[in-house]
């Protein structure tokens, strides 16, 4: 381990592809230490996690955060795993879809923020914890009531946490980001519905023809 007193040491959860993977690099070439949460990623510092499957994402987290990094001077978590099916109306969702979108969006992501708070909140670093959300946390979005409902949950998990954070000798800050539109493969599955499933679906295939999406390694500069 680096003891470099201003040592950054970075947790993404889901760094393999799209703004996650941009933001993976940039934090790189910056010199951060980084622990990357993804099924998919292959790169140093990835560790294999299915955010559908809660109980071995746990296992994952307590094994990462087991590492004191008691010389370093900043730990940041950044969270940007996150799913979008299903799409239509709620009625017409299956059971085993909706239960794997929450698992992702909400219960990987709150037993992520429980533990990293309960392993390094004592810690004396500058330590900040970033969620990615979505302008859709803010808008119905007919098509999309899961993902703007979890959504608005990850950001008011955020907010509240905040608060709590004010009374802490050692607090976490925290960033809510709203990267906007991007091209990533996000959008691609949005444009590969069919109407009646995402009737705004035009207005996303507009913004692609007309090169309006904004490049992950853009926004990644926060």
């Amino acid at each position: 381990m680096n003891n470099n007193p201003e040592q950054h040491i970075t947790f993404i959860a889901g760094g393999s592809k799209g703004l996650g993977l941009a933001i993976y690099q940039q934090l790189r070439e910056a010199g951060h230490t980084l622990v990357e949460f993804s099924r998919s990623g292959d790169h140093l510092g990835h560790l294999d996690c299915d955010f559908a499957k809660p109980e071995k994402a746990i296992n994952v987290f307590k094994t990462a955060f087991n590492e004191k990094y008691d010389k370093a001077g900043h730990i940041n978590l950044i969270i940007n795993t996150a799913t979008l099916e299903p799409f239509g109306p709620i009625q017409r969702a299956a059971a085993k879809s909706i239960n794997e979108h929450i698992a992702i969006n909400v219960e990987s992501v709150t037993h992520l923020v429980r533990l990293f708070t309960r392993a390094y909140q004592d810690h004396p670093a500058k330590k900040t914890l970033s969620y990615v959300s979505s302008g859709a946390a803010n808008r119905a979005i007919p098509g999309m009531g899961m993902y703007s409902a979890t959504k608005a949950y990850g950001e008011r998990l955020i907010d509240t946490f905040r608060e709590e954070q004010k009374e802490q000798a050692s607090p976490i800050h925290t960033m809510i980001i709203n990267p906007g539109v991007m091209d990533t493969d996000m959008q691609t599955t949005i444009r590969a519905q069919k109407k009646k499933d995402f009737p705004l679906r035009d207005h996303w295939q507009k913004l692609y023809e007309n090169d309006e999406l904004a490049e992950p390694e853009t926004i990644a500069e926060f």
